[in-house]
């Protein structure tokens, strides 16, 4: 018997999918894959390639827009977007069954770190209701490990991407729910990746991971042997530009070879938090407070200054999700930034197609820490074009076409080029509380336009001390200050003496 559904018209049944689709926000369409299998016509007629338009809206119900491609102004399909969606179920159907095969593994990972990238609420939802934390601890477990075979994944494209998504994806709730076992083992398997800031292999210094301070020298070793065979010739960066092997992923649709930044600093806080689970043990022999009761303070460290420490928290990445267990009529709908463009400028420059530079620029206001003082900057000037009544006898009519060259244009923002980001200088001294403790400093540096910023760190001591000397020397002559004329007639008559001598 014909079913009643397979009468109507078309376009009637497709509004009618769209709401079964969409009817459960943060849970897999269940109830439109069985609208789907009710009968061969109703298949026929929603199938991917005649209703795309169909899944395209299921998408926008489900996930949080394409924001990648919507910052780069390039639009998406109603096709491209029924292709994403069909990789971003197969990524939640594979993270709830714990499938570890390799077989699509590579574009699964990439799809999720897309995901990532792009939330603002919904796709980071998606991955907790399916606890894809746990299953990419499950795959860093089985590919990190640098004796086990790549798999025909590439080895170091499959690696790097699960130290992303590592420290991507756990959040300290996470790793308080870890045994002492497993994060010891997690330890050793992000230990190497922090040092591919400084152009090392992590296949070369996994042996590192025993976490033994002893082992300090066998690291430095490691470092300047490896930095030995690395000749200028050679690219920045290691491994994270594969123009000469790509890999090829698909990405609404279309198909890119990606690139990622270097998750080294990324490693480096979750490093960090695994190390804040374990209680800073306090000595006993230090003074509760730095103050005694005779008022004198005590220069060193107190009990109160080792707490406070110790009460610090390397903020992660995944701290900030939203609690997922909510009804999906609850779903949240946030129209802000990414969180990738949000909290992390390099998590935003991943597809290699459509970055503007090979590396990104600092930006105002993107660098987090602990800071405390003040930063200037230059507000932006309104710039127009001349008024002819003012400024020419000519009527706008009759004048000329060409160009005039008094007349300026801004240019957008977003439009701006990488490379016209002015140069960031950044100074600082210690508070006064840290002046008690370990004695006072003053830092200055740069912030170079790769985002790397480079401090260097002066005793206020000692720059006391090299300023009373340059004092004395460059303004007293035999006791009595004098005139800088008189100050150059000496060194005139030293450099005779010297000469005649």
């Amino acid at each position: 018997m014909t079913s009643r559904l397979e009468l109507i018209p078309r376009d009637i049944l497709q509004g009618i999918a769209v709401l079964v689709g969409s009817s459960s926000p943060l849970h897999p369409p269940v109830d439109f894959l069985s609208f789907l299998l009710s009968s061969s016509t109703i298949n026929r007629s929603l199938s991917l390639n005649y209703a795309s338009h169909v899944y395209a809206s299921i998408f926008s119900s489900k996930f949080d827009s394409p924001s990648i491609l919507d910052h780069h102004r390039i639009w998406t399909t109603n096709s491209g977007l029924s292709h994403e969606l069909v990789n971003r179920l197969r990524l939640l159907q594979r993270s709830c069954r714990r499938d570890l095969s390799p077989e699509g593994l590579l574009q699964d990972l990439w799809t999720a770190y897309w995901m990532i990238c792009e939330s603002k609420t919904r796709n980071e939802c998606q991955l907790v209701n399916v606890d894809f934390a746990g299953f990419i601890l499950a795959v860093a477990r089985r590919y990190l490990h640098s004796a086990g075979s790549d798999h025909g994944l590439g080895c170091t494209t499959i690696k790097h991407l699960i130290v992303w998504l590592l420290t991507l994806s756990l959040s300290r709730r996470t790793l308080r729910e870890l045994s002492p076992k497993d994060r010891d083992e997690l330890k050793d398997l992000i230990l190497p990746y922090m040092y591919l800031f400084k152009r090392v292999d992590p296949t070369a210094i996994s042996h590192w991971g025993n976490g033994n301070s002893s082992t300090s020298c066998d690291c430095c070793h490691a470092i300047e042997k490896q930095q030995e065979h690395i000749s200028p010739s050679t690219s920045t960066s290691l491994d994270f530009d594969h123009s000469s092997n790509a890999v090829h992923v698909r990405l609404y649709g279309q198909k890119h070879a990606p690139h990622f930044a270097d998750p080294s600093f990324f490693v480096i806080a979750l490093f960090c938090a695994l190390k804040e689970l374990f209680p800073l043990a306090v000595p006993k022999h230090l003074p509760s407070r730095r103050r005694s009761s005779s008022g004198q303070p005590f220069r060193g460290l107190a009990r109160e200054d080792v707490a406070k420490m110790a009460a610090y928290e390397t903020p992660l990445f995944a701290d900030s999700v939203p609690d997922a267990q909510f009804s999906s009529a609850e779903a949240p709908l946030d129209t802000s930034l990414p969180r990738g463009m949000r909290d992390g400028v390099l998590l935003y420059q991943t597809l290699s197609a459509f970055t503007r530079a090979e590396k990104s620029s600092y930006i105002l206001g993107s660098m987090t820490g602990l800071w405390e003082g003040e930063y200037f900057t230059i507000s932006e000037l309104c710039i127009r074009n001349r008024r002819y009544q003012k400024f020419s006898s000519v009527p706008p009519e009759t004048s000329s076409g060409a160009p005039d060259p008094a007349t300026r244009h801004s240019i957008p923002k977003n439009e701006k080029h990488s490379d016209t980001s002015a140069s960031v200088v950044l100074m600082g001294e210690t508070l006064e509380e840290h002046d008690h403790a370990w004695g006072g400093y003053v830092f200055s540096g740069t912030a170079d336009q790769d985002g790397l910023i480079r401090l260097r760190r002066v005793s206020v001591q000692l720059l006391f001390t090299m300023t009373s000397f340059e004092f004395k020397r460059l303004f007293a002559v035999d006791g009595y200050p004098t005139s800088s004329a008189a100050i150059d007639a000496g060194r005139q008559a030293q450099g005779d003496d010297r000469a005649n001598d």
